[in-house]
């Protein structure tokens, strides 16, 4: 039977109204609160279990101590029934409401209604926050299931060690199809986060840091199944190192074959790249690519802002300045833009003068000093141990305000590069010089002006690591002078650390010095243009020796290396054992000295020296050591056309 009393024929009461109004708000709420991040949600679940337990306890506790004064017992024994009902608040179960309601009520003097809301919000965030934290926990577990499942049928993007580069670049791996990425290391609260909106995997175990069969068995790699991509990015060179050394004996040891996997790594690229890289009957990685911050960001800045774009040239490609660089702080990475600067600022008609301020220099160039003694003894660089902001290197530039043409601060701290490189900019500005200024750290490179927008490029946007941009032009070099059937790739993994810096740093000089001549292809040369070129480029290859620890040959240790190798093919004619003898006297790899380490105009006494030399030996190819960077040129240009 139907109660006329009923809400379908009296009409919604303004009470019914407010509940379900309520009722909406607080529905709202939870699609919000689902739509929030993991650590948001996690502090919502401890706040309402706050509220619920200190709640919990008001309600339950005047209850029972009003029970215990009923029954003429001790306000003590409703401790115990007060918590065993505060307890079963969370699972769901809730105490005689009207009789709690009611003794609530009277002490706090508020209207019934009120009181029993706030009775059953108590309940509700009880119950809420027990299986929100359920939801979390086993939810976070499933995902971390479901995904490593998916590994099975997709490639795996590894990435040790867990920081804001390692993240950026998570990102955009990410992003690949049919890639799962997974991180191994320790992760604070907003790094898992991060790890999550990517939908990632975050492996924090004992197992995961320590590679071994179980990680493998995580990962879903078998022999001659999948791809494994291993990008070693932990802060700490040497732990990467020692990981991507415990995880290849791990892939070695369960049968996965070098083509299957592929090592990007922090490191030493010199030291840690031969060793990791397959090669013949050595076990490794299929493909390595080992990089320093450092050293990538010195070859960034470069690239980016080339030193001969602040030059002026005449009609033949002669320099008509000199080049004056001024270099603020001298860290790792100062130190890198030093050399790479020395290498990349020799022009012919042009010198170099390079002035280096740091408070420590004294400490921090002292080793610097030692190894690339030879370097600093050829070319003009002055170091002063003065702060940036001191006023002795304010003097300096207020002297010399007219005469600087290329700026960079690279003292470590963001706030503090930015300020420097204001404050230079103002001094400039008095002088009529609008020279923009380059401010380096290990994760890229600013180029600030005094108006207009900065050009920022990071080195976690992860092409110049990953893309193989930064190397392009290098590897077709490599190849081209190679000549082989081989691709550019895999010459360039074949190819010793040596050899793919010298590429580096000829495609890195010649690509903007063309650029900058507006020279496209052999066309546009002329012989005088031609014999310049030539002569910078021979500057530029000594450069960049003297900035590898080369240091030139004399005289009589090159005859002293002629002999010996004469005596050497003398022995090997008469034996007819093994290989013949190869000729290189001018080049000596181990002591890293070199006889073209001279001016232009000595190279035709060397190439008449080398040439007897071969005719007494009965080799009939001739060397023109000019014309080999006549040649050096043409070569760059008819690879930057192509491409």
């Amino acid at each position: 039977m139907i109660n006329n009393n009923s809400i379908l024929f009296n009409g919604i009461t303004g009470m019914h109204l407010l509940v379900l109004v309520l009722s909406l708000v607080m529905f709202a709420g939870l699609v919000i609160y689902l739509a929030l991040g993991v650590e948001s949600r996690k502090r919502i679940t401890g706040i309402s279990f706050f509220i619920a337990v200190i709640g919990g306890i008001f309600f339950y506790s005047s209850y029972y101590v009003e029970m215990a004064a009923v029954n003429s017992e001790s306000p003590m024994m409703a401790i115990l029934p007060t918590l065993i009902a505060v307890g079963r608040m969370f699972v769901g179960v809730n105490g005689p409401m009207e009789q709690i309601v009611g003794i609530a009520q009277g002490l706090l003097k508020i209207p019934l209604e009120v009181c029993t809301f706030f009775y059953w919000l108590v309940h509700f965030l009880a119950y809420y926050s027990m299986a929100s934290a359920a939801i979390l926990a086993l939810g976070e577990g499933m995902v971390r299931r479901l995904r490593l499942l998916l590994n099975m049928v997709s490639d795996i993007e590894l990435i040790y060690g867990v920081n804001d580069t390692s993240l950026a670049i998570g990102r955009v791996l990410s992003e690949k199809r049919g890639t799962q990425v997974v991180f191994v290391g320790k992760a604070g609260a907003e790094q898992r986060n991060a790890i999550r909106q990517m939908k990632s995997i975050l492996l924090e175990e004992k197992w995961a840091q320590k590679p071994g069969k179980e990680l493998l068995k995580k990962l879903s790699v078998k022999k001659g199944r999948g791809r494994l991509a291993l990008s070693a990015l932990s802060e700490d060179i040497n732990s990467n190192l020692t990981f991507a050394l415990d995880l290849r004996d791990c892939l070695k040891k369960n049968g996965i074959k070098p083509h299957q996997t592929s090592l990007v790594l922090l490191g030493q690229e010199e030291l840690d790249g031969a060793v990791l890289l397959a090669k013949g009957e050595r076990y490794g990685y299929g493909f390595v690519k080992v990089f320093e911050c450092e050293e990538l960001v010195a070859r960034l800045l470069m690239q980016k802002f080339p030193l001969c774009d602040v030059m002026a040239f005449d009609d033949e490609g002669r320099a008509k300045n000199n080049l004056n660089v001024l270099i603020y702080g001298f860290g790792r990475t100062g130190q890198e833009i030093l050399r790479k600067i020395i290498a990349n600022g020799q022009f012919e008609g042009s010198t170099l003068h390079v002035h280096v301020f740091d408070p420590q220099n004294d400490i921090r160039a002292g080793f610097f000093k030692e190894r690339y003694a030879t370097m600093l003894e050829q070319y003009d660089v002055s170091f002063h141990p003065y702060a940036a902001q001191s006023a002795e290197s304010y003097n300096f530039v207020r002297k010399h305000a007219k005469e600087l043409d290329y700026i960079v601060v690279a003292v470590g701290v963001e706030r503090e590069s930015r300020e420097i490189a204001n404050e230079l900019l103002a001094l400039l500005k008095r002088a009529g010089n609008l020279l923009p200024i380059a401010r380096c750290s290990r994760s890229g490179v600013i180029y600030q002006r005094l108006e207009g927008e900065a050009e920022s490029y990071y080195l976690q946007d992860a092409e110049f690591i990953y893309g193989g941009a930064m190397d392009e032009i290098a590897k077709q070099i490599n190849h081209h002078y190679l000549g082989n059937q081989g691709s550019a790739d895999q010459n360039w993994m074949n190819c010793d650390y040596y050899s793919r810096m010298s590429s580096r740093a000829s495609a890195d000089y010649l690509s903007a010095l063309f650029k900058k001549l507006g020279i496209k292809d052999k066309n546009d040369l002329n012989p005088e243009t031609l014999e310049n070129l030539a002569k910078s480029e021979h500057r530029r290859w000594c450069a960049f020796h003297y900035s590898m620890e080369f240091c030139d040959m004399s005289r009589e240790e090159w005859s002293k290396r002629a002999e010996d190798y004469v005596s050497k093919l003398e022995a090997w004619k008469q034996s007819g054992e093994g290989d013949a003898p190869r000729l290189s006297v001018g080049k000596d790899m181990v002591l890293r000295h070199h006889a073209c380490l001279i001016d232009w105009d000595a190279l035709d006494e060397l190439s008449e020296r080398e040439n007897k030399l071969r005719q007494r030996t009965g080799n009939p190819k001739m060397v023109d050591y000019k014309e080999m960077d006549r040649e050096a040129v043409l070569t760059v240009l008819e690879v930057i056309s192509s491409l």
